[in-house]
């Protein structure tokens, strides 16, 4: 892998960091939906070409310029491979950045939202599972919809569903942590649905 004028100058000697935007220093479209998979790739690639040890005879500036460059494709790589945080990435890019308690969610939503996690703090191993498969597929349809939103460039509606999105998230992350407290963690319906997010390309386990 050919390191791009993001890190290297035209005589490939690293160059100082710049602000680049994340999705160019991986080098992948400035996109909702990306290939995780392929994400995951390119972020190794990268590493390997620009981890500080392979700089250990270099000067102390370029020492210091590949530092700098690991940093931000780690950066970089945590923040696109998250559904959220890559959301909330591409509202800050377009100016329109999500903030805790900026969108007026329906009460009835919210009501919702109490319920599940009500029952997730006192209910059987069954029920866990059973929210766990409910709540993927919700995650899933409104995935989709914020890829139709940004594909779009509907940022107010993209803005709406991803408001939901990290609600979903939360539960699914608490549906996980319950699951391994207990020893009981089904690893086919963790599998099932880490398989399920990275087909539409949105989310990653």
């Amino acid at each position: 892998m050919k390191l791009r004028r993001t890190f290297v100058t035209k005589c490939n000697k690293l160059q100082p960091g710049q602000n680049f935007k994340y999705f160019e220093v991986l080098g992948i479209g400035e996109v909702f939906a990306i290939d995780t998979k392929s994400l995951t790739q390119i972020f190794r690639k990268l590493q390997a070409k620009i981890h500080p040890d392979k700089f250990s005879l270099a000067t102390e500036t370029e020492k210091q310029y590949a530092l700098d460059h690991s940093s931000v494709i780690n950066k970089a790589y945590r923040c696109l491979l998250n559904p959220v945080e890559r959301a909330l990435y591409l509202f800050d890019l377009a100016g329109e950045p999500l903030h805790e308690g900026q969108i007026d969610l329906d009460p009835e939503f919210l009501m919702e939202i109490m319920e599940v996690n009500e029952e997730l703090a006192a209910t059987s191993k069954e029920a866990v599972a059973d929210i766990g498969l409910k709540n993927q597929k919700i995650l899933d349809d409104l995935l989709m919809e914020a890829d139709d939103a940004f594909s779009r460039n509907d940022i107010q509606t993209a803005r709406s569903v991803v408001a939901k999105v990290k609600y979903y998230h939360n539960i699914y992350l608490k549906v996980k942590d319950y699951e391994r407290q207990h020893g009981i963690i089904d690893w086919m319906y963790e599998r099932s649905f880490c398989d399920a997010m990275k087909t539409v390309k949105y989310f990653t386990c």
